[in-house]
């Protein structure tokens, strides 16, 4: 025994020592690996990987395991660094623990996954994200593997059946599979998402041999098959149906992920700000349609993760951004992408703009109280700015900043410096 405990405590460290700032001296990072490792052990560790939807699954996870019992969710700060971070602040009372795990460069799943070694792994889904590092779908799939093979025994896999992608990560996996999707044959089946006017969707899923039914205040059907992957983990974890249902009635999403940004006395927004990769943000713009509005209004400032010429992706948002909503605003060089036709231009249905700023002096001047306008881009725009200029002004509209992480975690927008009043 004392030889496993030895063992453990080496292999904590090695992946405290990788992952955690290298100002920390070994022997805290040590220390700090031990307690972690006595401190889990009354813990539930739940470990969410895919291309998209981990942290709105992680969020939805966390906030139903919270009313079961005592959890830690750790969301969005995906990267190792942080993710080490959060785990190990776990404390002796804490029931279940839900990370969101990501893949920026090679071996940093590895080295996350041997410190996390989880009891229930959840994968959403896999596409081609991190194009320039990992190039292929396959090489992602061999990379977001590591989590699968690291669950402990006897845990489980929670996987959306639907997904090629996601299927091959986990099929030598020995640990219990648990499948989800909108096929016949899985173990939670998604029957139908429906979008209404609150804006709140209706989730109809089928396990268990009874049909049930989760309404959560969101906007996008796309995102269906992720929230009936956080209802299958949280189900499968021991949670009651009755208890999920009266979460997910008050999730309030997640921050930057189509999230509903009401102003007094201008426009809503549906901030979708954190990334873009081109294989989901036609489906996002699409779905927006769905909304009821009287006016919905498409802004689109950078799409990442695509091969080939941009002027097709962009003319191909465009269109949609036409066909979901009454006006389209791409905003950036890119705009001059879109191949805009005259037609669209001169009936103020397309507009483009090289600055935010120059879409926010637009939007300040001709949006409406009842707009309904979705936001859509890569974090590095900061296209947020033109929904927070509503609410409290903003005074930092540089192009390119460089600064990794949102405004309102940044704070550098407020014309007096603050916590902004949510």
């Amino acid at each position: 025994m004392i030889g496993s405990l030895y063992t453990k405590v080496r292999n904590d460290t090695r992946s405290f020592r990788r992952l955690l700032p290298y100002r920390i001296s070994t022997s805290l990072i040590r220390t700090r690996a031990r307690l972690t490792w006595y401190r889990r052990r009354n813990a539930t560790i739940v470990a969410v990987t895919g291309s998209s939807g981990k942290s709105t699954a992680v969020a939805l996870i966390g906030h139903i395991l919270s009313a079961h019992a005592a959890t830690k969710i750790a969301p969005v700060d995906n990267v190792p660094r942080p993710v080490a971070r959060a785990f190990a602040s776990i404390t002796p009372d804490t029931r279940y623990a839900v990370f969101e795990t990501a893949i920026g460069g090679n071996e940093d799943m590895k080295h996350v996954a041997r410190m996390l070694k989880p009891d229930v792994a959840l994968v959403t889904m896999v596409a081609l994200e991190h194009r320039s590092t990992f190039k292929s779908v396959d090489r992602i799939i061999a990379e977001k593997s590591k989590l699968i093979k690291q669950v402990r025994q006897g845990g489980t896999v929670v996987v959306n059946a639907d997904n090629e992608g996601a299927m091959k990560m986990v099929e030598d996996s020995p640990a219990r599979r648990v499948t989800f999707g909108v096929g016949a044959g899985v173990d939670y089946r998604l029957l139908s998402v429906e979008q209404t006017a609150k804006p709140s969707l209706i989730v109809t899923m089928e396990f268990c041999g009874q049909a049930e039914t989760f309404e959560l205040p969101l906007i996008g059907t796309h995102i269906g098959p992720t929230l009936a992957g956080a209802i299958a983990t949280a189900h499968t974890l021991g949670v009651p149906v009755e208890t999920i249902r009266q979460q997910a009635a008050c999730f309030a999403g997640v921050r930057g992920r189509l999230e509903v940004f009401r102003t007094e006395r201008g426009p809503t927004f549906v901030l979708d700000t954190i990334k873009a990769p081109y294989h989901s943000i036609i489906s996002v713009i699409e779905n927006f349609g769905k909304v009821p509005a009287k006016r919905r209004i498409v802004i689109v400032g950078n799409i990442s993760d695509y091969a080939g010429n941009p002027k097709s992706k962009y003319r191909k948002a465009r269109e949609a951004a036409l066909a979901a909503g009454d006006v389209a605003i791409f905003v950036g060089r890119t705009h001059r992408r879109c191949g805009a036709k005259p037609e669209e231009i001169a009936a103020g249905r397309f507009y483009g703009f090289d600055t935010v700023s120059e879409a926010d002096a637009f939007l300040k001047q001709n949006a409406r109280d009842t707009d309904l306008i979705l936001l859509k881009s890569a974090r590095s725009v900061h296209l947020e700015r033109l929904a927070l200029s509503w609410r409290t002004g903003v005074l930092c509209w540089l192009e390119g900043c460089g600064v990794g992480i949102s405004c309102r975690r940044c704070m550098n927008y407020l014309p007096i410096r603050g916590n902004e009043n949510e």
